[in-house]
């Protein structure tokens, strides 16, 4: 990585939990596997095990050339584990793009990975650049989260975040326009501010300005996401002076004890709240003043099952859901949505399951 290109990407927020003392030698910038030059396209990195990283460097930093980043990339089921102490930046496990070619399309797709105790960087996946998917990913008990730190139209869909009550966890983080947000699965996470469960930020210019700053967000849809016992849910423009604009929330299932439940730091212009649930107990709130149909105040009687929570029989988001999730065609398992669609991210349906949260076997050298 050049010199420049190092130093642009430095610019980074910092972190939510203290930084560590680094080890003598870990000023040494050290990349696993890095995609680069002109013309570069239709990589694919699958199937390994990554783990035990303690020095400054990614695991996978997908490049290009100066001005266009590599495409069409493929990376899944590998095994990313052991990432850490906390840096405050260059210790992604990935990194797709960089600021300097940020307006560049990379169509890469980040699928079926399992994330354990990567503790590294405040951006565990950190994607700038435009037209990239992150989908069917498990995060357990990591500190940080998926970025979408520079460019447009990310799409990130039917992850877990399971952070098991450890400290630093989060979700998803974005800036920038046209993302979508949805069958996402968030439990145990404590992290807050950069490290929400789910931050919709606010950004420090609008829509021109240095590649290396954090892009307004306009027209963002999250829906048909779960959360579940985080310390922090959805939060709106929690960092620097631009709220979000033109933003969609809907169909989402949100419990939790603490806090505000949707949680406004900064007032963002013309939000859209549509056929929400929400489920404040404790000493919770559900955090914003909208009409009774944007966000219900009742129980979705999730029940318990493996690792996750799903809506049992009876629940009220059960066929509730609003149009504003008619792209949405299947949920976190895998099936089918078919008519009206349940509210959060799970599906009530006797179908098979065929996506659940990753474990070792699924993932790394020795899986399918």
């Amino acid at each position: 990585m050049d010199e420049q290109r190092h130093a642009e990407d430095h610019q980074l927020e910092p972190c939510s939990t203290d930084p560590q003392p680094l080890p003598a030698d870990r000023g040494i910038l050290t990349e696993v596997v890095i995609i680069q030059g002109a013309n570069s396209h239709h990589n694919r990195i699958d199937h390994n095990l990554f783990e035990e990283k303690h020095q400054l460097g990614n695991f996978i930093t997908i490049d290009g050339s100066e001005t266009q980043q590599s495409q069409h990339d493929l990376i899944d089921h590998n095994h990313f584990r052991n990432i850490g102490p906390r840096a405050e930046n260059e210790m992604e496990a990935i990194r797709v793009g960089w600021s300097g070619i940020s307006q560049a399309n990379g169509f890469t797709v980040v699928e079926s990975n399992l994330f354990e105790n990567c503790d590294g960087d405040p951006e565990i996946v950190s994607v700038k650049s435009n037209d990239n998917i992150v989908r069917y990913n498990t995060f357990r008990t990591s500190q940080g989260v998926l970025s979408q730190r520079h460019g447009n139209r990310g799409a990130f869909y039917g992850n877990f975040f399971l952070g098991e009550g450890k400290a630093g966890t989060g979700g998803i983080r974005i800036y920038g326009q046209d993302h979508a947000i949805y069958n996402n699965y968030f439990e145990g996470l404590t992290g807050t501010g950069y490290d929400a469960a789910l931050q919709i930020d606010g950004g420090d210019v609008d829509t021109s300005g240095a590649l290396s700053a954090h892009w307004r967000v306009y027209r963002a849809t999250v829906v048909n996401n779960t959360f579940v016992s985080n310390v922090s849910n959805i939060e709106v423009g929690a960092n620097y002076k631009l709220p979000p604009v033109d933003s969609i929330i809907a169909n989402n299932v949100v419990t939790g004890s603490q806090g505000k439940l949707f949680n406004e730091v900064k007032k963002p212009l013309n939000m859209s709240y549509a056929g929400n649930i929400a489920w404040p107990t404790g000493s919770a709130s559900v955090g914003v003043t909208v009409p009774s149909g944007a966000i219900k105040v009742i129980d979705p009687l999730l029940a318990p099952d493996g690792p996750v929570h799903r809506i049992g029989a009876g629940s009220p988001a059960i066929d509730t859901g609003t149009d504003s999730s008619a792209f949405v065609t299947d949920d976190m398992d895998g099936q089918a949505r078919t008519g009206v669609v349940d509210v959060g991210a799970d599906e009530r349906s006797a179908s098979a399951v065929t996506r659940a949260p990753l474990s070792a076997t699924d993932v790394g050298p020795s899986a399918p």
